[in-house]
């Protein structure tokens, strides 16, 4: 990460350290990258259907909406069969940080995706973690 220094507007004299605001500007063709990197691996979840159809998160053109008309109508095709519905809803915020990377990197392997993908991903999350 490199630090850069910008002028605050309105202050014209620069030989006074106050008239500076100091910035950090991230690397942008790693974030480049990992953009284009997730733009292929959605692509070939689609293409390829790596993921189930009730899996609605990151996923184009899904959204909490489409999770809950899925929930309401299950819920509802149980009742039809006179049956009891249970739902149980868990709070997994601070999951990902903790995925085992040696089995998400053999997943990714096992669903043909690219070994140059796999290994950006376990880059990232050594880089990350």
């Amino acid at each position: 990460m490199g630090h850069d220094v910008l002028c605050k507007p309105g202050k014209p004299h620069y030989d006074v350290l106050k008239a500076y605001q100091p910035i950090a500007l991230m690397n942008m063709m790693g974030k480049v990258l990992s953009a284009l990197v997730v733009k292929d691996l959605t692509y070939m979840c689609e293409r390829y259907a790596l993921l189930p159809d009730n899996h609605y998160g990151g996923r184009p053109e899904c959204c909490m909406t489409d999770t809950m008309h899925f929930l309401v109508h299950k819920i509802k095709a149980t009742w039809r069969h006179h049956k009891v519905a249970v739902i149980l809803f868990l709070d997994v915020e601070g999951t990902f940080p903790n995925v085992v990377t040696t089995h998400l990197l053999h997943n990714m392997r096992m669903r043909r995706v690219p070994e140059r993908y796999v290994l950006h991903s376990l880059h990232k999350a050594t880089a990350d973690g």
